[in-house]
This record gives C-alpha cells, sequence and structure tokens, in this order.
C-alpha cells in the first residue's frame, strides 16, 4: 500500500497563536488555564480588535479605544430579524473621564472566573473595571471603581435605524448574505429599531419584527397546511434590552450620564427576546426581569456565576505541552471552548458561520455569508467534541431545534414523496422550512422535492443520518433515559421509517439509493458511501443498546432494515484497495470533500481497533481533497486511523487559522463560512480529543495518535457515563484514572509504559 500524503508535505505557517510559546503549563488544571488568558497591554482601533464573552445566550463584542471609551456589541442567539438574520442587538458605548488609557492599560480574558478584567492607569490612579455575562441571567454587568472621582456616560448606538431596501455597500442585493428568498425581492428589506421614549433612569430599545417570511414559504413549498396548527414564529419576534446603571440619569434618548463624578460606577444591559402578540408583553417582561435584577444580592450573583465557570472547566480539559506546537494547540482548545460556552446555552444552535461574534467588515455588524438558516453539515461539526468535553447541556439546542422541526418533516415526507417519515432538507430555517435555496421564480415541475436550487443540496439526505447517529451517542455517553424515550426513539423512528419507505429495492432485497448526493461533491450518485455507511452505522448502534431501550415496533423496524443496506462501494486506486465516494462510475466532483471517509468519522466503521484498518488507511492516503481548514475532516479522521504525525501537521496548522485582520487568537478565519469559523475551530476540538482518546469494540484507547514529544494533563468523557484523566510526562503515563472503576478494565493503553500509582 503507499501512503501518499505524509506529514512532510503539509505547508505549515509559522506560529501565530500569541503567548504563550515556549512555556511549559504547570501541573495544575487551575494554573494551566490561567496560562490560556488572554492579555492585551494596548487598546484596540476596533470592532475587529474584539474580545468575546457571554452567558451561553447572551454575548458580547468588547474593545477598548485608545481614546479610553469601552465598546460592546450585544447579540443574542434568539435575535433574528424578519429575514431571519441573527442580529446583534446594538452597540453600547461606555465614555470615561478623564480619559484612562493615557496612564496605563491592561485587558484580562480571566477564564477561571468567566469575565473580562480591565485595568486603567497605576497607584492612586488606578481604575479597574470588571465586566461579565451573567450565567444564570440575561445581563450584561460592567462594574467599576475607582481611588480617585471620575464621570460616565453610557449611550446606545443603533445602525438598523431607517427602513431600507436589502441591498449591499455597493447598491446590489446581498447575495452573499443568502437571504430568505421566499419574500419577493420587493418585499426585502431592513426595517429599523426603536427607541421607547418617556423613561427618566434607563434606555430602552427594541427591534419587533412587523412582517415575516413563514406563511409565504409554507405556501411556497407546498407545505401550507402546516400553518393551521403551527404559530409564526418570526412575526412579532421582539429582541432588544434595558440599560441602567448605579448613579446615572438620562441626558437624552439614546444616552445616561453621571449626575457627578463617583469612585464606583455599575452599568446593567438586560437583554430579552419574546414572540409577543403585543409589544407590553415583552416591555412587561423586560421590565420585570430589570427589578427581579435589582434586589438581587450582586455578592451572590457573582459568586453563583464564577462556580458555573469553575464546575465548566473542571468537567473535562486538555492541557498539552512539552513543545511550544503543542502550547499553541492546547491555547488554541481551551479559547475555542470558551467561545463555545459564550454561545452555546442559548434557545438556537451556535451558527457555524460567526456564532454570536460577527463584526461589521464589508457591511454592517449584522452581516454574515450564508446567513441565519442552518446548514446541517456545518452545524453539527460544532456538537461532536461536546460529547468527549462533557458539554452535555450546550447539546440539547441543537437536538430541540431539529425534534421541533418533526412535524413540518412529517408533512414534507408525505406531500413530496406520498409515504410515511420525517425528511428534513439540508439547509433549513429554524423551524424546518428551506428558505435559502429555495427557487420563487423557476418552473414548478414535478415533485417539489426538486424545487431545491442548485444541485449541491438538492438531494442531500446524510443530515437526517447523521444527526441520528449523534443522539445515540448523546444516550450512549450520559445515559439519558427521559432523551431516549422523548427524543432519541420518536426522532430515529421517524428518519429511519423515510428511508425504509423511499427507495426501490434491487434484486438481492436491498435498497438502490438513487439519486442522492453524495454530500455536497457529487451530484445524482447512486448509494453513495455517507448514506449507507450512517444506515449501517446507526441500525447497528440501535439494535446492540439494551432490549428494554427501544419499543418492539422500532426494534422491528431496524430488524427489518438491516438486510436491505447495501454494501459499502470499493474499488481500487493506484492498486490498492479503497472505499469509494459512490458506486462507479462516480459522477464528476463539485465540491472539497471526501464523502469517502464518512466510513471513518462521523461513522465510525472503521478505525484503530477495528477491522480492515489497512483499507481505511488506504483510502484516506489516495482521498483526492487535502486540507485541514474550516469544515474539512482529515485531522480528524487521521487522528481515527492512528495516523499520529498527520494527524499532529494538521492540527498545528489548524491552530495557525485566525482571521489576520482580527485580534482574538481564536476568531478564525472565514474559509468556507464566515469569521469567526466556528468549523474549523470545532474540528481542532474533536481532533485534540481524538488523538487523546478513542472508543473500538469495547474498548477506551488512550493516545492511539498523541505525538511521543507531547506531554498531557487531561479529563475526557467517554460512553456508559464514564470520565478518564490522567498525565502523561516523559512519555510515561501518570495516575490514568478511569471512573466508574468498573470501567478500568476497558482501558487500552499504547505500548509505551503503564501508568504509574
Amino acid at each position: 500500500m503507499k501512503i501518499l500524503v505524509l506529514a512532510s508535505q503539509l505547508v505549515l505557517l509559522p506560529l501565530l497563536m500569541s503567548t504563550p510559546t515556549t512555556q511549559i503549563y504547570p501541573d495544575s488544571p487551575a494554573a494551566a488555564l490561567e496560562a490560556c488568558n488572554v492579555i492585551w497591554d494596548t487598546p484596540s482601533t476596533g470592532p475587529l480588535g474584539s474580545m468575546p464573552a457571554g452567558n451561553g445566550e447572551t454575548g458580547i463584542n468588547l474593545w477598548v479605544e485608545p481614546g479610553g471609551d469601552i465598546l460592546l456589541y450585544v447579540a443574542r442567539t434568539d435575535a433574528l430579524d424578519e429575514n431571519e438574520r441573527p442580529c446583534k442587538i446594538g452597540r453600547v458605548r461606555v465614555r470615561l473621564s478623564p480619559n484612562p488609557v493615557a496612564k496605563g492599560f491592561k485587558q484580562t480574558l480571566n477564564l477561571a472566573e468567566g469575565c473580562i478584567d480591565l485595568a486603567f492607569g497605576a497607584g492612586d490612579e488606578r481604575l479597574n473595571a470588571r465586566v461579565w455575562i451573567n450565567a444564570h441571567r440575561q445581563a450584561v454587568h460592567l462594574e467599576m471603581r475607582s481611588a480617585q472621582p471620575f464621570s460616565v456616560s453610557a449611550a446606545v448606538e443603533l445602525w438598523r435605524t431607517v427602513e431600507r431596501p436589502f441591498r449591499g455597500p455597493a447598491g446590489g442585493e446581498l447575495r452573499e448574505d443568502h437571504s430568505v428568498t421566499a419574500f419577493p425581492e420587493a418585499q426585502r428589506k431592513i426595517y429599523p429599531d426603536t427607541m421607547v421614549a418617556g423613561e427618566t433612569d434607563r434606555i430602552t430599545w427594541y427591534h419587533r419584527n412587523r412582517v415575516s417570511p413563514w406563511r409565504d414559504s409554507l405556501q411556497l413549498q407546498e407545505l401550507a397546511g402546516i400553518a393551521a396548527v403551527e404559530t409564526d414564529p418570526l412575526l412579532h419576534r421582539t429582541f432588544g434590552a434595558m440599560l441602567t446603571g448605579t448613579n446615572l440619569v438620562r441626558k437624552s434618548a439614546t444616552e445616561l450620564t453621571s449626575g457627578q463624578p463617583g469612585t464606583e460606577v455599575r452599568i446593567d444591559i438586560v437583554t430579552h427576546t419574546q414572540v409577543a402578540p403585543e409589544l407590553a408583553d415583552w416591555t412587561a417582561a423586560i421590565r420585570d426581569e430589570v427589578t427581579a435584577l435589582a434586589v438581587c444580592d450582586r455578592p451572590q450573583q457573582w459568586a453563583a456565576h464564577r462556580q458555573w465557570w469553575h464546575e465548566y472547566w473542571a468537567r473535562s480539559y486538555i492541557f498539552a505541552s512539552g513543545t511550544p506546537e503543542a502550547e499553541a494547540v492546547t491555547r488554541a482548545y481551551v479559547l475555542q471552548r470558551w467561545v463555545q460556552a459564550c454561545a452555546g446555552r442559548g434557545h438556537f444552535p451556535i451558527k457555524f458561520n460567526g456564532s454570536l461574534f460577527v463584526v461589521e467588515r464589508n457591511y454592517d455588524p449584522d452581516y454574515r455569508r450564508w446567513g441565519g438558516a442552518y446548514w446541517f453539515q456545518n452545524t453539527r461539526l460544532i456538537y461532536w467534541a461536546m460529547l468527549a468535553s462533557g458539554d452535555f447541556d450546550m447539546m440539547r439546542p441543537f437536538f430541540e431545534m431539529y425534534f421541533n422541526m418533526l412535524p413540518l418533516s412529517r408533512e414534507r415526507s408525505r406531500t413530496y414523496f406520498h409515504h410515511a417519515g420525517a425528511c428534513f432538507p439540508e439547509v433549513a430555517s429554524f423551524w424546518g422550512a428551506n428558505l435559502n435555496n429555495y427557487g420563487r421564480h423557476e418552473p414548478k415541475v414535478g415533485n417539489p422535492s426538486e424545487w431545491i436550487n442548485g444541485h449541491y443540496t438538492r438531494h442531500h439526505f446524510n443530515g437526517m443520518l447523521e444527526i441520528v447517529a449523534l443522539m445515540i451517542d448523546y444516550y450512549r455517553f450520559t445515559g439519558d433515559r427521559e432523551f431516549l424515550r422523548d427524543r432519541l426513539v420518536p426522532f430515529a423512528r421517524d428518519i429511519l421509517l423515510w428511508w425504509d419507505r423511499h427507495w426501490p429495492l434491487d434484486q438481492r432485497g436491498r435498497w438502490i439509493l438513487a439519486p442522492a448526493n453524495a454530500l455536497e461533491t457529487y451530484w445524482n450518485a447512486t448509494n453513495n458511501l455517507p448514506d449507507v455507511a450512517g444506515l449501517r452505522w446507526n441500525i447497528d448502534q440501535l439494535r446492540a443498546l439494551p432490549p428494554g431501550d427501544l419499543p418492539d415496533e422500532l426494534r422491528s423496524l431496524l430488524d427489518a432494515m438491516s438486510p436491505k443496506v447495501p454494501e459499502l462501494p470499493r474499488g481500487q486506486t493506484g492498486g490498492d484497495p479503497v472505499l469509494l465516494a459512490t458506486e462507479p462510475p462516480l459522477p464528476a466532483r463539485m465540491n472539497h470533500e471526501s464523502p469517502e471517509l464518512y466510513a471513518v468519522f462521523p461513522y465510525r466503521l472503521f478505525g484503530v481497533g477495528k477491522p480492515d484498518l489497512a483499507l481505511a488507511r488506504a483510502t484516506f492516503a489516495h482521498r483526492p481533497e487535502q486540507g485541514a481548514m474550516g469544515w474539512q475532516n482529515d485531522d480528524c479522521q487521521a487522528a481515527f486511523l492512528g495516523l499520529t504525525e498527520i494527524a499532529r501537521a494538521y492540527l498545528v496548522q489548524r491552530a495557525q487559522g485566525k482571521d489576520p485582520d482580527s485580534r482574538f487568537p481564536v476568531f478564525w478565519q472565514t474559509n468556507y463560512d464566515w469569521s469567526p469559523d466556528q468549523d474549523h475551530g470545532s474540528n481542532l476540538l474533536k481532533t485534540l480529543q481524538t488523538m487523546l482518546l478513542q472508543e473500538a469494540e469495547g474498548k477506551i484507547l488512550v493516545a492511539p495518535a498523541w505525538p511521543q514529544a507531547w506531554d498531557v494533563t487531561f479529563r475526557l468523557h467517554t460512553a456508559q457515563q464514564t470520565v478518564v484523566s490522567g498525565r502523561r510526562q516523559n512519555g510515561r503515563w501518570i495516575n490514568l484514572v478511569t471512573g466508574p472503576r468498573a470501567r478500568e478494565h476497558a482501558i487500552i493503553l499504547p505500548n509505551d509504559g503503564r501508568p504509574e500509582r
């Protein structure tokens, strides 16, 4: 067998990660976390120099300008406008007088405490500020203290101020934004925000959706019947904030200011989103939030906030050391987990194309390529790494969104295909319609499923299988029987029923999966490998669950489906047996994916400790597309195959993929999506975890692709509610601990030394 891609062939850029570059991480995980803090000793010149923070629902981009102003963009996961675009709620400018930057400056992302610390000046003239987004309330807190009196103003700055066409900077339509095509072009507009008048000691503003594409999109897609039983989730969606502060009075409709200079000032920004039939409902709700916050014990709130972050960092960690590149990868890993936690507990999943943290580049702060819809193939990458991290709470918004699509997905199957089951498209709005690439002007001929613009996603069905696989793993890791009963079983039943009813059988009684895409890369293929591998993996994994876990109806369906799954397509390349993306002849390649490697990840049919490893490695070696940026999976798949040097080199390359225009170390470059690219960072998480810990044939493999020169201290989760932790130093494993103890027999170590106790 000829391995065609060697680590030495990879082009590695100079290390771009900021400090530390040569520091060996301390033994203590807490000290190692502190070493990953981001510290700036100069202010920033604009939003590209911002630092992110959040509580999972509400997020901010914060930067300090040379003039001493503190600026915050405020966002929420559920702040969606009439075009279904995730929007910033607004920008707040906090001006300090006198300018404190001139006498010294330090800005610190304090990971352990979940806050951003600001220090201005020195000695008796020192002014300290702490910014934190309450882990248990939707409130941004800015607390400032100084020995010398200072004055403060806090002003709201909006850019959605007038109704205007949905146009780009040069006047053309924002086509790269993939805006809502359910609206006729004449109706596509950006609508203004509203400032609330008549208040004395606070500023309130909101955006209220006055129109919605929801009903029109259902009619366009022949799904109007669902409108009779569901409620429009965009119409009258209202999002905004209330700005208050101690010893601040209203100077204008947009600004609060100090009554007189003082030594302590607190500013709070409370956010709220609600689908409110009447505006008064939203107004009353946010006022109640502000009132409740005012009577809270602030030290107790701060203590509870700190406790949440301490528990978050303690639930899992990887601190690799021993070489500068290991430490650069570690810092990228830790900071990416910070970014995920800042946006991962909201009402909606994390957006792959920038999360909450996009800022203006070529348009305004709301712009992002690919808009507001969810591409499953991009979104899923964010959630695979949360299993080993134990971030199960952050996986639930993702599952809930797709579970809530089931009624519409069942209607789609009945209307389009005239059979049972549920079918959701690769590209979907959060309620399940396909807004972003569903044709309005094309002739409506044939089945409505054919009206999707573009072959990239028209027959791309694999997302339905992959979310079932992710749900299965969630249950295997957590043992959550309520999730099994109320989510996994009904969802898997409807999805698999669609697959069973949809395809004709060949003479051997096996499905003919055609026409179906092999991801976005091969169109109108037959028996593409991602779908075949997904069917085989899900059916086998579900059938392997204990008898009491599945209802008889679902188990009978699985038993009937199992013999219908086609064989994985195989062939030869360069004289080596390999897996193929589809049955030959392969269609023309139309994208940069490796569908043939879906049998390695996400469907783990091949890998270290499993049969036919040589076949999978040959497939990897001969893959036409190679790389580790954005949503490419080469580094993760190399780790699953035990190709240590390739995985290491790709991972180091990925850790260098920072957006050159952004200051924050893990605001990743745009790649195929938009900056900060969450696919890029999520793949980094998953790869590092996979290099360190895998499962195979009931065993837990420790360090199956771990570089010999890298030391590590880690704590990771795996199936059966098992946690593995330990330390590797100078090639020796120290204090490797498995909990519960009954799972210790499953641990398999590489041949580099047993752990010392």
